[in-house]
């Protein structure tokens, strides 16, 4: 499935769509592929995609590819996610929720999530409020 997937995404671009409602087609089904990726990378972060840890990395890995999402990267922002979730400055994954009567955000903030991902672990060691193995565990894996 993880293969048919990514083949799907990726194959698309090399279509050249032949008229406006084609390019229309075209970018809905690999958005929706895109998707479906990435729920099985989520699957795969909840080690339900294979039977081992190697196989639910390798094929995490594979199914974030259309979506350009380093793996490791989503893997540990979810599993933070998962450990402090809606707290404000623990939560990777707060950044997506807007202010009130600033709902107009959503679209940018979710085009921007992978890119906070990526500079909100750099950061991590400047937040100061995690500790213990836990986080030795996110970023080790």
């Amino acid at each position: 499935m993880v293969c048919a997937v990514v083949g799907g995404s990726l194959g698309g671009l090399f279509l050249v769509p032949s008229n406006g409602w084609a390019y229309v087609a075209d970018v809905l089904v690999r958005s929706y592929l895109a998707f479906v990726g990435t729920v099985m990378a989520h699957e795969a972060v909840h080690g339900l995609m294979g039977p081992t840890r190697a196989a639910n990395l390798w094929w995490g890995r594979l199914a974030l590819v259309p979506c350009m999402v380093p793996f490791t990267n989503f893997r540990k922002t979810h599993l933070l996610h998962h450990r402090f979730t809606n707290e404000q400055s623990r939560d990777p994954d707060h950044f997506v929720k807007p202010a009130a009567n600033r709902e107009w955000e959503l679209p940018l903030r979710a085009v921007a999530m992978p890119h906070h991902w990526l500079l909100w672990l750099r950061n991590l060691e400047n937040v100061g409020n995690y500790s213990g193995p836990f986080l030795t565990m996110c970023l080790v894996a």
